[in-house]
């Protein structure tokens, strides 16, 4: 459920997703995850061989939920929080509607 109070409350309603995800940073390949949760603003992960740390910039590459392809574009975006449970990831803008990420 998304928090109703703080500065870390969502503004955009996430929906349950597993989903793979590679994460990079510095153009380097850390790993991929499996998604808890997504929404255009962010990605919920689920916990990985590599835990990353709050605050690291990072980019990631989402793989077609069909077709198990990896999308063409990797999405810069920051680790918000680091927890037993997985990390979460912010965006740095609003990810692109499948048909603009094809372009």
């Amino acid at each position: 459920m998304a928090r109703e109070k703080g500065r870390h409350r969502r503004r955009l309603g996430r929906v349950e997703a597993d989903l793979r995800v590679a994460v990079y940073l510095r153009g380097r390949r850390l790993g991929e995850y499996r998604t808890r949760d997504v929404n255009r603003a962010g990605i919920g992960l689920r916990p990985g061989r590599i835990m990353l740390w709050p605050g690291l910039k990072v980019e990631v590459q989402l793989y077609s939920a069909v077709a198990e392809r990896p999308m063409p574009r990797r999405i810069p975006a920051v680790v918000c929080y680091v927890r037993a449970s997985g990390m979460g990831i912010r965006f740095n803008s609003a990810v692109p509607s499948v048909k603009e990420a094809h372009r």
